[in-house]
């Protein structure tokens, strides 16, 4: 176990600098660990190892304590000695001893290595950190380490000298007379009290052979490095305390002569003062008198002023009362003359009517059977149509049941079809197609049938996978259909599998921080076995401080789930149950069992789902171990018992525009009390899509937000359940669109909108109401002839009035070439398109403009489809394959695949773009290195994914689509993902899971 002993943050550095220092006790042992604050700042601590081997023979005096690389932490062993700052300060009053003491020690320990010794060449890595300051007259060292102050170097008991930190090491020439000025200012700064009352730092840094030009020199170059380190940090040694005039001893001698004068002056004022002392306690007895009277004074106001507030109060009622009168008064008046004008309406009619009736006798008798004959003919269309209205509400019902079951049916399909039973039984269904088709083409067709089939590629192997022939044998063959799901759902068993000895453990550990946990579950017509489970699982969390808000808003029939609450609470305490008499709706009834919780932080549990046992103690881990004020888990469905699981959701990382999408955070998710407080709980305007809009505002203001890719919730299946009708009522999908673009207002969108996907299910696109003019170059690259780049150019309607140019094929890198396109680009976009691909008619110029002025967003790619009208790219993922790293989602598919969770259906983050129809922001791209330098159709891969790690966004959207990619530039595009084997990628992708790709779900 770790016992911290010490621990500073630099964060006032710049971000990439900002660095976290911990000292650290273990049983036997001492340690020094460094880590990174921030994502930005992993190359800085990274690169301590390269420093060590750097620095280690730059000074023969000196050794240098060896470091250690671990989960990106930088750790060196704790070294007990005496530091020469400790051993020079007791020397600080006696001056000669101390600069006696001090030069001798800068003499034997800081003599450089002569063959690290070198002279000055001004580099761009000079200027950046030190400014351009010619130092050609100074004697160099390369390498440099520049944490060489006497804090850091310690004297041990055989004499020998150890330094331990080379956090500032320059690969290129240094003055060896800088890096000893750094240490002179360092111990002048901290002993100033000190040594600035008898030596100026101009005289003090003089003792040490320092001209006016060095000083100056060295001054400028330290201004420049801490301005490098901390930007617009406050310049070294410009601060005017180092320069001010300082008293000396011979002139206090003299001011103390004056001093005694001053008594003198003192004393003879002394006896002024007694004399008028009689006077003074006169004039304060007059004082006193006066203040009695100010406080009678006062109690006459204070009586007056309550009066005052009193009448001010009455009057402002008579202002509120006359205000209601008035409002009242102008509602009345404006009824009152809509009334008017009616009954003059009214008058006219009756006129006009009176007029008609003078007619004939004849005319009017005829002209009345012809209305009885209009409202007999009226009536029977109005009952004609009541009835076809309620046959269009039925069919419209049967329709939109029957979208949603297509759209289950979809999601089954897809597991199926991608599990190892359906892989195995292919050669089965292949079989069963022969015999099918000799019966009914003959021997020579089906063999033409046989060839063509074994001579697709793999890519066209999925779309044959997931054709309507084999989707109608599943749907006719519940038998087969059967004997697949069941493995299925099995197969998912050990993602919640854990032994009695972990949940033991569990049970044993004590957390530094233990906050309480309130589970809020409202009740509504729960059945009883239900209640049960759902009450055991909380019963059974291997963390226990908790609590269970139960609030029961069941109707009468339903009397058990009262019984069965009362037995738990009487039980335990930590079951909080109450009963209300009315449902009030999902969103108020959750906020009053909000209300009887006291935790410190919040979970939702559904009413009939079930946590799994670990779920509290991972998310105090959590919390425990990032700070983090709001986190969610995976979850799984299940029907009838925990054995039968099916459809799983491994979630992504949290990404705003995965939520705008949908509420993929959905269970189970846990969050800080004061979050809740701070948003204003749930609102009952957004009912049917609650969830959604209170995470929308919670992940607004949360500072740390995490996700824990373990499933930790069960999610029922039954009759009644959402998981299992997901029968989207229009009032919910509208909701959620509400929600979203509510969301969008508060991020700075107000003309954005969210507008449900598909068949009124709550899966959103956004779509923009400004009809802005793009500001777009567009750059054809992968010249395969002029009859593919004017198809190309004639497929860009929407951008028809953008400056498009051929990328030059003039023999170098695809890198370099891209490189010199994009400096010639003074848009604030660049949309690079493979030679050959086409853009729909489809207003690709809205879809784009959603993003484009976002300052987040490094590049957006697009939908790319095969000249078979197949998915080519449905976005790029970190595979976590050394033999190809980084992969392309769905490739094969059909057109429509919905894909995992319908990823395929809406706009999300990825960590790297394809550069074959993807949109570059300039800025970002003139802010960075460029694009890498290599030949390989894989260079847009490396440099989103490089803006990505440094914190910019990837966005996939499958609203564009370029399609048309011919079979020759797929075989090089997949050829060139083998350019990316050996390169250093991260294992997880954040926003698709790896359980995704291990268990085929896609």
């Amino acid at each position: 176990m770790k016992k911290i002993i010490y621990c500073k943050y630099n964060q006032n550095r710049a971000p990439k600098y900002q660095t976290k220092t911990v000292i650290y006790q273990t049983e036997t042992e001492k340690y020094i660990e460094k880590e990174a604050l921030c994502q930005e700042a992993d190359a800085h601590i990274e690169a301590f190892q390269m420093n060590y081997e750097l620095v280690k023979d730059i000074y023969p005096a000196i050794e240098f304590i060896n470091c250690e690389m671990q989960d990106g932490v930088v750790r060196y062993p704790f070294i007990t000695g005496t530091s020469i700052d400790d051993f020079l300060k007791g020397h600080v009053t006696s001056w000669e001893e101390l600069f006696v003491e001090m030069k001798l020690l800068i003499e034997k320990l800081y003599r450089v290595n002569t063959e690290k010794s070198c002279g000055f060449k001004m580099t761009e890595e000079f200027k950046k950190r030190f400014g351009d300051t010619d130092c050609s007259k100074d004697v160099c060292v390369c390498p440099c380490n520049l944490d060489m102050i006497f804090d850091n170097l310690m004297i041990m008991e055989d004499g020998t000298v150890k330094a331990f930190d080379y956090e500032w090491v320059c690969d290129f020439p240094v003055p060896e007379k800088y890096v000893i000025y750094r240490v002179l200012c360092r111990f002048y700064d901290k002993y100033f009290g000190y040594i600035s009352p008898k030596y100026s730092f101009e005289v003090y840094i003089e003792q040490f052979q320092f001209d006016k030009e060095e000083q100056e020199r060295y001054r400028r170059m330290e201004d420049a490095f801490i301005q490098f380190i901390y930007k617009g940090g406050e310049p070294a040694f410009q601060a005017e305390q180092y320069f001010l005039k300082r008293t000396t001893f011979d002139e206090m001698a003299i001011m103390k002569n004056d001093y005694n004068h001053v008594v003198q002056d003192y004393n003879n004022a002394l006896e002024v003062l007694h004399k008028t002392e009689s006077d003074y306690l006169t004039t304060i007895d007059r004082l006193n008198e006066a203040v009695k009277i100010k406080e009678d004074v006062e109690n006459v106001l204070h009586d007056t002023e309550q009066k005052y507030l009193t009448t001010i109060d009455r009057l402002n009622e008579a202002v509120k009362i006359k205000e209601d009168v008035e409002t009242l008064l102008h509602k009345t008046e404006s009824e009152y003359l809509t009334t008017i004008n009616r009954l003059n309406e009214a008058v006219k009619i009756k006129e006009e009517v009176e007029t008609l009736l003078h007619k004939t006798e004849e005319e009017y008798l005829a002209t009345i059977d012809r209305l009885n004959e209009t409202v007999r003919v009226k009536n029977e269309f109005e009952q004609a149509l009541r009835n076809t209205e309620t046959e269009r509400d039925s069919l419209r019902s049967q329709v939109d049941s029957l979208n949603n079951q297509n759209i289950i049916l979809n999601m089954q399909l897809n597991m199926i079809v991608n599990s190892s039973s359906w892989k195995i039984t292919r050669p089965l269904r292949g079989i069963k197609k022969v015999g099918r088709s000799l019966k009914n083409d003959g021997v020579k067709a089906t063999f033409h049938k046989v060839e063509q089939r074994l001579g697709r590629t793999t890519q066209n192997e999925f779309a044959e996978e997931v054709n309507v022939a084999d989707t109608v044998d599943v749907a006719q063959n519940a038998t087969e259909q059967n004997t697949v799901a069941e493995p299925e759902r099995n197969r998912f068993l050990p993602y919640v599998e854990v032994t009695e000895e972990v949940l033991q453990q569990q049970r044993n550990h004590k957390f530094e921080k233990e906050p309480k946990i309130s589970i809020i579950t409202p009740l509504f017509n729960t059945p009883e076995a239900f209640m049960v489970e759902l009450l055991e699982s909380v019963k059974n969390q291997t963390y226990g401080n908790w609590e269970l808000c139960l609030v029961n808003f069941s109707d009468s029939a339903f009397e058990a789930v009262d019984s069965i609450c009362r037995r738990y609470a009487g039980e335990d305490a930590r079951f909080v149950y109450h009963i209300e008499k009315e449902n009030k709706g999902i969103s108020e009834n959750t906020n009053i069992c909000i209300a009887h919780s006291t935790g410190d932080y919040i979970a939702l549990l559904d009413h009939d789902d079930v946590l799994h046992p670990c779920a509290l103690y991972e998310a105090v881990k959590a919390i425990n171990e990032t700070g983090c004020d709001f986190l969610y888990t995976d979850e799984i469905k299940f029907e009838g018992n925990l054995e039968n699981l099916f459809l799983p959701n491994f979630k992504p990382d949290f990404s705003i525009d995965e939520l705008r999408a949908h509420n993929f955070i959905c269970h189970f998710n846990v969050y800080k009390k004061s979050l809740y407080d701070e948003v204003g709980g749930y609102r009952k305007e957004f009912d049917g899509s609650q969830d959604h809009d209170i995470v929308l505002r919670l992940t607004e203001k949360a500072e740390k937000i995490v996700h824990i890719p373990k499933i930790l919730y069960y999610w029922r299946v039954h009759a009644n359940s959402v998981a299992q009708n997901i029968e989207a009522k229009s009032y919910a999908t509208d909701a959620g669109e509400h929600a979203v673009t509510e969301q969008l207002e508060r991020a700075g969108e107000p003309d954005q909108y969210a507008e449900s996907v598909i068949n009124h299910i709550p899966l959103y696109r956004i779509h923009t109401k400004a009809k802005l003019k793009p500001d777009v170059t567009v750059l054809i690259w992968g010249d395969d002839g002029k009859e593919s780049i004017e198809k190309t150019k004639n497929s860009l309607r929407d951008l028809a009035d953008c400056e498009c140019k051929i990328v030059s094929e003039d023999g170098k890198t695809l890198g370099s070439m891209w490189n010199t396109a994009m400096a010639q680009v003074h848009t604030k976009y660049a949309l690079f398109i493979k030679a050959g691909l086409e853009l729909p008619d489809e207003d690709v110029v809205n879809e784009f403009m959603i993003y484009a002025d976002r300052e987040d967003i490094a590049t957006i790619d697009c939908k790319v489809l095969t000249d078979q009208n197949t998915i080519f790219s449905g976005g790029a993922y970190l595979s976590g394959d050394a033999g190809m790293p980084i992969k392309l989602r769905c490739m094969g598919g059909p057109r429509d695949y919905a894909g995992y969770e319908n990823g395929m259906f809406h706009s999300r983050a990825v960590a790297a773009s394809t550069g074959l129809c993807t949109f570059v922001d300039a800025e970002c791209w003139r802010e960075s290195e460029g694009f890498p330098d290599m030949g390989s159709m894989c260079v847009m891969m490396e440099y989103s994914y490089d803006m990505w790690k440094k914190g910019k966004r990837n966005i996939w959207t499958p609203f564009i689509e370029a399609y048309g990619l011919n079979e020759k530039d797929q075989k090089y595009y997949i050829d060139s993902l083998t350019w990316l084997v050996g390169k250093v990628y991260d294992d997880r992708d954040s926003y698709l899971s790896k359980q995704v790709i291990d268990l085929k779900l896609e």
